[in-house]
């Protein structure tokens, strides 16, 4: 609760309530996105605090095809460092666009 106040003025600073801008859609390419989200999900599951370069990434790779307020919310998990409700979303994204994340 301490911090609540810092990031919310951290987030209002940067404009867009912290959000990136929507990523460009593209066509989806499931090899490609699931390539995307199994990077993430590796840094995600290492609690490594580099993922939060990987989420616009994988925005990028589902083309539109997932609700842009999930990817928010998986935005804001690997930001606020919940990795493991990082991996919730990433794993329910990868359920819903029908992704194999097999290595």
């Amino acid at each position: 609760s301490v911090l609540e106040a810092t990031i919310t003025a951290i987030r209002n600073a940067l404009g867009n309530g912290g959000k990136a801008a929507a990523p460009t859609t593209s066509a989806f390419d499931s090899e490609a996105a699931a390539r995307a989200v199994r990077r993430l999900m590796s840094l995600v599951e290492a609690g490594d605090g580099d993922s939060a370069d990987l989420v616009e990434e994988v925005a990028t790779a589902l083309g539109g095809k997932v609700d842009p307020v999930r990817i928010d919310r998986l935005r804001d998990s690997v930001t606020e460092f919940d990795f493991e409700q990082a991996r919730t979303e990433l794993m329910q994204i990868a359920s819903d666009c029908h992704l194999l994340l097999g290595r």
